[in-house]
């Protein structure tokens, strides 16, 4: 039976940095990714940004086959993991079995299906093999309905919308990108997503998706009325991926329960990213925070223990020519640990909306219709990073940058 040193199930962005990581710090050891896609691992946030103008599976690739090979970490592509013995450290694969010294589960997560869809006529947009299935499919169409708001459904319309698609965007929530914009910031979304021809239905919960009576596409049925479509988009979250560890005994709540090392209650079993639970039952969801996890799992897994303090990571969203940006709990009520309220300060350009808890600054959400600099949102982050106070904030946003007023 083969064995290795550190395998990682799962090649997104904790996986990939996990393998980053190991291969840096422990290069005479052995690494395999095992990917269940057949492409090369990428940035799976390029997909819904690109699904209008088409691309190529290894467009969005992180690192070349070549890193890889470079750099000793051994890639198993188009390969699922069958069942899993934490004790005897071994994995069942569909090409065999192997065993292992330490093992990180990067398993991600899958989109959410909330009830029994039709035969044809709809898709998730999750995987590079979804973008160029839906990108095939745009030709066909004249109609599509968008369900769900948040950042994923919003940059979806906005590609069906760039393609000259009649578009509905409907969700249940009260605003767009209700979990990280407050209604300062989302208002000028919501002008955005409306002036560029999408028909927004917001506080409207699709209750389930039947193909059309007539034969021909779709009727969602929602509270207030039932909405026809040619084709339908699932956006409505995701749920963590627990198969694996439920079926091996892993303990598990929502996600892959771990300590703040990110040790799960395995022996030598890691979990990071988007299916990973944290104390607290916090699951982050984000590109960055995901990186970051795989890099402090990896530290474990070569026993240098790191406590993970789960940093406010950012999330930008850039549609309708505009940039949208969020990090920390911009919607905590007043008060929690002593939160305070949003101070907004606006301009032509940007509208700001900081929180402060005990003078540092603790949250922030910002809309920029006509777009920023991606380099002014770094900036912006790392006062949050590093718990700028009041002062500090207002100096660097409003004072030396003209960019960011």
């Amino acid at each position: 039976m083969k064995h290795c040193n550190f395998v990682i199930v799962g090649a997104g962005s904790a996986g990939r940095t996990a393998a980053e990581t190991l291969a840096e710090k422990a290069p005479d050891e052995s690494i395999l990714i095992i990917d269940a896609e057949d492409n090369l691992p990428y940035k799976r946030t390029r997909v819904s940004k690109n699904v209008k103008a088409g691309y190529e599976p290894d467009d969005f690739a992180v690192h070349e086959m070549d890193w890889y090979q470079d750099n000793g970490v051994e890639l198993m592509k188009g390969q699922a993991v069958i069942r899993m013995d934490p004790d005897a450290h071994t994995l069942t694969l569909e090409s065999g079995s192997l065993s292992y010294s330490s093992l990180l589960l990067a398993t991600g997560a899958r989109p959410r299906i909330p009830f029994t869809m039709p035969p044809g006529n709809w898709s998730t947009l999750w995987t590079v093999r979804d973008g160029l299935a839906l990108h095939e499919k745009f030709t066909d169409l004249k109609k599509i309905a968008v369900v769900g708001i948040g950042v994923l459904g919003v940059e979806v319309a906005w590609q069906t919308s760039l393609a000259g698609l009649e578009t509905v965007l409907v969700g249940r929530n009260t605003r767009p990108m209700m979990k990280y914009l407050d209604q300062v910031t989302a208002d000028p979304l919501e002008k955005a997503i409306r002036e560029s021809g999408i028909t927004l239905y917001l506080e409207r919960t699709v209750l389930d998706i039947a193909g059309h009576p007539e034969g021909e596409g779709i009727v969602l049925e929602t509270d207030k009325g039932p909405l026809e479509a040619d084709f339908a988009i699932l956006t409505v979250g995701a749920k963590p991926e627990l198969s694996l560890a439920l079926s091996s005994g892993i303990r598990v709540g929502t996600g892959i329960l771990v300590d703040s090392s990110l040790k799960t209650s395995a022996p030598d079993v890691w979990a990071a990213g988007d299916c990973a639970e944290h104390p607290g039952g916090l699951v982050t969801g984000l590109w960055h925070s995901a990186e970051h996890q795989g890099q402090l799992a990896a530290l474990g897994m070569l026993g240098r223990y790191t406590k993970n303090d789960n940093p406010p990571y950012r999330l930008k969203c850039e549609v309708f020519g505009g940039f949208w940006f969020s990090a920390g709990p911009v919607n905590a009520p007043v008060g929690t640990e002593c939160l305070g309220p949003a101070e907004t300060r606006g301009s032509k350009s940007i509208i700001w909306s900081l929180r402060f808890r005990n003078g540092k600054i603790a949250a922030m959400a910002a809309a920029a219709p006509s777009g920023m600099e991606k380099s002014d949102a770094k900036t912006a982050q790392k006062l949050l990073l590093d718990g700028a106070g009041r002062d500090e904030v207002h100096s660097v946003l409003f004072d030396r940058s003209p960019a960011l007023r």
